[in-house]
């Protein structure tokens, strides 16, 4: 029984996924990234240098610049807002509506970020695919902001 319960969950290795993410870190090299929909851990853990995340302490600007980013979609969630407001330590990138993303893509770019990953697919004129799909991961999409 308790060897069926193990086998439920991911593992160290499976969870971090190296070998899926290296064919993402060949692409953006040294550039960073805006995940979303995504642990950015799974990114950091894979060399990629990411905006956002899980900080223990950081400047206030630097969650107000952020809050930049996610603001339209954090305006039509009340939930992550109330999340975001209340939690200093978590800077996630998020979109409620693939289809309608209000995601400010200036002001990634202005952050320094060249590339958006997510965990679904992402439509926006200023989004252009490099890999739908990376490794065969139905939940892996990499985008460079124009």
């Amino acid at each position: 029984k308790e060897k069926k319960e193990k086998e439920n969950f991911l593992t160290f290795k499976d969870y971090y996924n190296s070998k899926n993410f290296l064919k993402i870190k060949n692409i953006v090299k040294d550039s960073y990234v805006l995940p979303v929909n995504i642990d950015p851990a799974k990114l950091i853990f894979n060399d990629i240098k990411v905006l956002g995340g899980y900080f223990q302490f950081y400047p206030l600007s630097f969650k107000k610049n952020f809050e930049e980013i996610i603001k339209g979609e954090l305006d039509i969630n009340k939930s992550k807002k109330n999340e975001f407001d209340k939690s200093g330590h978590r800077l996630y990138a998020f979109v409620n509506n693939p289809n309608d993303l209000k995601i400010n893509l200036d002001k990634t770019k202005e952050m320094g970020a060249q590339f958006v990953i997510s965990t679904i697919k992402l439509n926006h004129d200023d989004l252009l695919s490099i890999c739908e799909n990376c490794n065969g991961q139905t939940d892996i999409h990499l985008y460079s902001i124009n």
